[in-house]
C-alpha cells in the first residue's frame, strides 16, 4: 500500500533526556491496567526528512529488549530481543513483534544502544507510538506510560509521553485495491446545528466509532 507523510504541527512522540553517549539505558513501560493475553508489539519510528537521504528514522534504538510482566512473571519476562545485526535500521517502516500466547500487565521497551537524534546527534530513545494487540483491539491505546527520563518537552510541544499510546502515526496508508472518494464538506450558516445519519441498513453489533 501507499502511503503519504502525516504534515503540519502536532503530536509526534516520545523522546528521552539527551545523552552523551550511545550506552546509557532508556526505558518505556506501558501499563496494560490488567493481565491479559496479547498476540503482538509494535514500533513506530518517529521521523525525520534528511535533505539528502530522504525519510529517516529518528532516535529509533539499535540494541533493546521488550519485556512483559504477568502473575506468574511480575519482575518481567523478556519476550523479544534485538541487536545491530538484526539489520532494523534503516528504515521507516514499524517493527512488528509477534508474541502469540503471551500474558501481560505491562510491556516495557529497554533500550540499550542508543541513536542519535538528527539535529544535534545527542543520543536520544525516540519512538512515533507503541501499539500492544490483542487480536484487533490496541490495549495500549491511552494507558499510563512510566519512562526511565523525560526529554526538555515533557511539559509542552509535540513529544510526550502520552503522545506514545495516542493513536497518532507519523504516515496515513492507503488501501491496495479500491477507488479513493472525495471527503464530504459542508457550509453551513452560524447558527445551523450540523448532522448526518449512516444507515446500516439492518440492525448490527456495534461496539465503537472512529472519527478521522
Amino acid at each position: 500500500a501507499n502511503f503519504s507523510m502525516q504534515t503540519s504541527v502536532g503530536a509526534i512522540g516520545f523522546r528521552s533526556h539527551p545523552q552523551t553517549y550511545n550506552d546509557q539505558v532508556e526505558w518505556i513501560q506501558i501499563d496494560l491496567e490488567k493481565e491479559q493475553e496479547i498476540d503482538l508489539v509494535v514500533l513506530v519510528p518517529a521521523i525525520w526528512r534528511q535533505p539528502e537521504a530522504g525519510f529517516i528514522p529518528d532516535g529509533f534504538p539499535l540494541d533493546f529488549a521488550i519485556l512483559s510482566a504477568s502473575e506468574k512473571h511480575p519482575e518481567g519476562l523478556r519476550i523479544a530481543r534485538f541487536t545491530s545485526e538484526d539489520a532494523l535500521l534503516p528504515r521507516i517502516a514499524p517493527v512488528t513483534i509477534p508474541c502469540a500466547g503471551t500474558r501481560a500487565k505491562w510491556i516495557k521497551l529497554v533500550a540499550t544502544r542508543l541513536t542519535p537524534r538528527a539535529w544535534d546527534d545527542a543520543y536520544v530513545l525516540q519512538l512515533s507510538e507503541i501499539m500492544v494487540f490483542s487480536d484487533q483491539e490496541n490495549l495500549a491505546l491511552r494507558k499510563t506510560v512510566t519512562t526511565s527520563s523525560d526529554g526538555v518537552e515533557k511539559d509542552f510541544g509535540a513529544r510526550r509521553k502520552a503522545f506514545l499510546v495516542d493513536g497518532s502515526l507519523p504516515f496515513l496508508m492507503n488501501a491496495r485495491t479500491g477507488k479513493p472518494s472525495p471527503a464530504y464538506l459542508a457550509q453551513l450558516l452560524d447558527d445551523t446545528t450540523a448532522s448526518f445519519s449512516i444507515d446500516l441498513g439492518s440492525p448490527l453489533p456495534v461496539n465503537r466509532l472512529h472519527l478521522h
